[in-house]
């Protein structure tokens, strides 16, 4: 039996690194969207969907039934990109982040099908 415990993926632009995000396990049924990052010059190009729609591929082929991220809450373009592709806002759940620092934070979930 194949079990990944995630992907990481870098955009190319020629010889430009453009931007970069992964998708992290955390066990059998959750993943995590982790650092997803288009640099500026090239964002409003489809870069970040397209990477979005992979890594929802992936947790697809993965068997996941649940992924979730982080955001800042200032960052409300990345909050349209992942509420496009059916994440909702969800409670804190990480106790990776400080619970000083949640209140800047936005936690995001989408069921898998």
């Amino acid at each position: 039996m194949l079990f990944r415990s995630g992907i990481f993926y870098l955009v190319w632009v020629d010889e430009d690194p453009v931007g970069m995000g992964g998708l992290y396990r955390n066990n059998f049924e959750i993943a995590e969207i982790k650092r997803m990052y288009i640099k500026p010059k090239y964002r409003g190009n489809g870069f970040g969907k397209k990477l979005v729609k992979l890594l929802i591929e992936e947790a697809r082929f993965m068997n996941i039934k649940i992924i979730r991220l982080d955001t800042m809450k200032h960052m409300s373009t990345a909050h349209a990109l992942y509420r496009s592709f059916g994440f909702e806002e969800r409670a804190p759940y990480s106790d990776r982040i400080k619970d000083e620092l949640k209140p800047y934070y936005l936690f995001m979930e989408l069921q898998l099908q």
